[in-house]
């Protein structure tokens, strides 16, 4: 009887459809418009001169040339070689302050955006909140000649993850959020396990798990921890053991360099049963546990009682939001302090959530509901991210003293954390400065531009541009099915689904939607991909089946985006080798065509899924070898005779479809496949004993053989 299984792709494929990009920090619509937009995006560097540029030594650089007046970089393949085993922290933009003009220098808006969009052609996942960016002015430069010996390029610094080349046998969360962040998340699931305080037996079921079964683990434990009831006694031993684990936390997370939670609370002992509201994504770790630590070394006379974080709605994707329910609200008194550090990890592994605007307001509600009895809330919040909830800020009745963490004076106060401070007669606290009684200045638009009586510049927040008469998130959701509807509407397409129409070509008109991220032409009469959608920098999604294509243009290399494409059910006997330029192709569905091989070098490196279905394959290809981070693998109905050894390479197979071929046997290596969970054998020349023998080979493999 024939044992069923359900694709694990199928399953995340539905998922990943509905999610987003990630949290890009800068968006392609400001970047197409670098005159109406350069001033505001100038703001989120930090601005640094120099005389001359030179590499810190002391920090893992590459750097990528342009020129001086190019936004064309030289060797973008430099970082292309090693961006598989590097993960970015910081990105630098080498300008020379020239020329100066007679009103002084301006910075080149139109180079400087034309630089960003060319890097992030060269790799989009550099397009990321989570990396520090800063622009290098060189002052060195009186003339052409001195200016043109000068380095003009970026630097990233980065550092060295461990390469899955090198061992495969690590799995890590692949597959928990497959955006931008996806190192950060692989690296909070390392850091975690890293912790001295996971108890023996917890480290032993982590061992050898992929990366959704250890976060389950860990979520497990850290919710079964903090539902235990029983109290702990806060003896000198206890505080100095959790000082060393607060400590070794920050140092994880972040570094102590910015200090700036934990001087605030050291100048204003004067609060009293506090309230912590505490913003708890990407590089906000660091600050939330800086509170804590001050408690926990003023245990005695600290006045902090509660604890609020928010991670902005764990996974819930952006147009699952509501205003007021975003959830991803997490609560603990602040005399549980051991139950405090595993709420820190368990907030953290159930993040990651879409966008960058988070649910502050809603968080600041919670808290005051589920803490009623207070005397102070202090929100420590994200300077450079904006606040999804405003319009909830009318509903809070007491003053909120606002910690301004990641502020600089380049991009100034984020005016929604002033107008949070100001309208509800609570205060604003940096590094250095503690600012009551609030006085700012509004422009003709209600909308705060300035803070008067302090030297405080406040910044141009594009957090304050005003909704559409629909947002954002009601055009992810809509899916626009005909042609003249979406003209209309151009710069709103992002689903675009014209399947079973009739078409011959692919309508030009789909060049103008600069947004379009998922596009459906399947079951027409397409014989050709052209320009319409070779050139587009944003599909991620596209699905051409059941037409009748006969080759996969080389052009198709610059859809840098795609991740997911379905082309089952053509006529397609042609792949070039360029086909390996999308490099970030996740799913990839080639069944029903003409195949007979695949270029050598087809080298996708983060391909997951691959069909290939009836098509004329008498070996599987080389090329399919050397996908290591493949998990579903299907070659049903072909005619393939035998199976080399190096199908093993595939380390994280999880499903493997060799039905309806000519195989006797499979290599004695075989049992290397240790995450192997189906083996679709059914329509081969195998023996009932040699199945039973594969059988005890591969001891937790569902084997499907009639």
């Amino acid at each position: 009887m024939k044992k069923k299984y359900l694709s694990i792709f199928s399953i995340f494929f539905c998922f990943y459809l509905s999610s987003l990009f990630g949290q890009e920090k800068f968006s392609r619509e400001i970047l197409d418009n670098p005159k109406k937009h350069g001033h505001e995006v100038e703001l989120k560097f930090k601005i640094t001169e120099v005389y001359e540029f030179e590499k810190d030594s002391s920090k893992t650089c590459i750097a990528i040339k342009n020129g001086l007046r190019s936004s064309n970089y030289i060797n973008g393949d430099d970082w292309l070689k090693i961006e598989h085993k590097a993960e970015p922290i910081a990105i630098k933009i080498v300008f020379s302050k020239y020329p100066i003009r007679k009103h002084g220098y301006q910075m080149n808006h139109a180079l400087l955006f034309n630089r960003l969009k060319n890097l992030f052609k060269i790799d989009p996942y550099l397009n990321d909140t989570l990396i520090t960016w800063e622009i290098v002015l060189q002052t060195n430069c009186k003339n052409d000649n001195q200016v043109s010996n000068l380095f003009h390029g970026v630097v990233i610094e980065y550092k060295i993850v461990d390469d899955p080349e090198k061992n495969s046998d690590e799995v890590r969360l692949d597959n928990l959020a497959l955006t931008p962040t996806v190192n950060a998340a692989i690296e909070v699931l390392e850091k975690i396990e890293s912790f001295d305080e996971l108890p023996q037996e917890i480290k032993y079921q982590l061992e050898g798990r992929t990366g959704v079964e250890k976060t389950e683990i860990l979520i497990d434990y850290f919710e079964d921890v903090l539902t235990d009831t029983s109290l702990t006694e806060i003896t000198p031993e206890f505080l100095t053991k959790h000082t060393r684990l607060i400590k070794k936390f920050i140092d994880t997370y972040g570094n102590f360099n910015d200090s700036i939670a934990y001087k605030v609370f050291e100048r204003n002992t004067q609060w009293k049963n506090a309230l912590i509201v505490s913003d708890w994504t990407g590089s906000m770790y660091q600050y939330g546990a800086q509170a804590l630590l001050w408690h926990v070394l003023n245990f005695e006379n600290s006045g902090i009682q509660f604890f609020t974080l928010f991670n902005d709605g764990d996974k819930k994707i952006t147009k699952d939001k509501v205003i007021g329910k975003t959830e991803g609200v997490y609560f603990e008194k602040a005399t549980n302090i051991d139950k405090l550090l595993k709420l820190y990890q368990l907030v953290i592994l159930k993040g990651y959530g879409g966008d960058g605007p988070e649910n502050d307001i809603e968080a600041i509600l919670k808290g005051i509901e589920k803490y009623p009895v207070h005397s102070e809330v202090i929100l420590i919040a994200d300077n450079n991210a904006c606040v999804r909830d405003m319009e909830l800020l009318e509903f809070i009745n007491q003053p909120v003293r606002v910690i301004l963490c990641g502020y600089n004076e380049f991009a100034g106060i984020n005016p929604q954390y002033l107008d949070i401070a100001t309208k509800t007669g609570g205060s604003i606290h940096t590094i250095d400065m503690d600012i009551y009684n609030i006085k700012v200045k509004l422009n003709k638009k209600g909308e705060t531009v300035s803070l008067l009586d302090y030297n405080y510049k406040v910044g141009m927040n594009p957090c304050y541009v005003k909704p559409t008469m629909y947002s954002k998130a009601y055009f992810e959701s809509k899916l626009f099915k005909d042609i003249e509807t979406a003209k209309k509407e151009k710069n709103n397409v992002i689903n675009l689904d014209l399947s079973n129409q009739a078409l011959n070509k692919i309508p030009p008109q789909i060049k103008k939607f600069k947004n379009i991220e998922n596009l459906n032409l399947s079951n027409n009469n397409i014989s050709k991909i052209n320009s319409a959608i070779y050139n587009s920098e944003t599909i991620e999604t596209l699905d051409l089946s059941n037409n009748q294509l006969t080759v996969i243009p080389y052009k198709m290399e610059r859809m840098y985006k795609l991740k997911n494409l379905n082309l089952k059910a053509n006529k397609i006997d042609t792949i070039y080798g360029s086909f390996s330029a999308l490099r970030y192709l996740r799913y990839c569905n080639l069944s029903e065509n003409n195949l007979g091989g695949l270029p050598k070098n087809m080298n996708l490196r983060y391909l997951e899924t691959l069909f290939l279905d009836h098509n004329k394959f008498k070996e599987i290809p080389e090329a399919v070898t050397r996908l290591r981070k493949l998990k579903e693998l299907s070659l049903s109905g072909n005619n393939i005779t035998k199976v080399s050894k190096k199908i093993t390479y595939l380390k994280r197979l999880e499903v493997l479809n060799l039905s309806d071929n000519q195989l006797t046997e499979l290599p004695s290596s075989i049992y290397r496949l240790r995450r192997l969970k189906y083996l679709i054998l059914s329509g081969n020349n195998f023996n009932k004993a040699y199945i039973e023998q594969l059988q005890q080979m591969l001891p937790t493999t569902i084997i499907e053989y009639q």
